[in-house]
């Protein structure tokens, strides 16, 4: 299906020429306003949605997790602090710019990602929690994967997920503390 909007009229037709047996077939349909501004609105969407499939195809990850991938090039720079305590998860832990100060006197990182899922912080502690090799961590994911969109799960499959994730990072840094703020 073609959607193409020119001199005040939405014209629709079909690839192929449904109507008109070759061709593009566009039949001019008269559309008030709102149809207008609502049919834009979803052709918006639909490219957005699009737009990020086409960048998880080309870098593997949607483009919201460069912000990852830049800190892990920050910090692989600059070093890391060991022994400290980590802070990791979704966006409330990206956005807890007060961390530093709430949790004095401890030294913490916070390392929070906006958006991310259980199985994204599995993919990541070797890149991103072990090189830390943190006394302790506090974690707060889980709350996108059980969002109620496309791909929410249960609220017993996501704590399947953390278990294993838990025992993941307990397999790698046996005395490390881990803290779970639950969702």
């Amino acid at each position: 299906m073609v959607l193409y909007m020119g001199n005040n009229k939405i014209y629709v037709g079909v690839i192929g020429g449904v109507k008109y047996g070759s061709g593009l077939g566009m039949s001019k349909i008269k559309r008030s306003k709102k149809e207008k501004i609502f049919l834009i609105l979803v052709s918006c969407v639909i490219l957005c949605v699009a737009a990020g499939m086409i960048t998880t195809l080309l870098w593997g990850y949607p483009v919201r997790y460069r912000n990852a991938e830049s800190i892990f090039e920050e910090l692989s720079e600059k070093g890391y602090m060991e022994n400290e305590v980590l802070l990791i998860g979704s966006s409330f832990m990206e956005y807890w710019s007060t961390s530093a100060e709430d949790l004095s006197p401890l030294t913490t990182y916070n390392m929070g990602v906006a958006s991310t899922v259980v199985s994204d912080w599995s993919k990541w502690i070797d890149k991103f929690i072990l090189p830390f090799k943190p006394r302790a961590i506090v974690v707060y994911v889980g709350s996108n994967d059980m969002s109620g969109g496309v791909g929410s799960k249960s609220g017993e499959a996501v704590a399947q997920e953390l278990k294993e994730f838990f025992s993941d990072i307990r397999e790698k840094l046996q005395n490390t503390e881990i803290y779970y703020v639950s969702v």
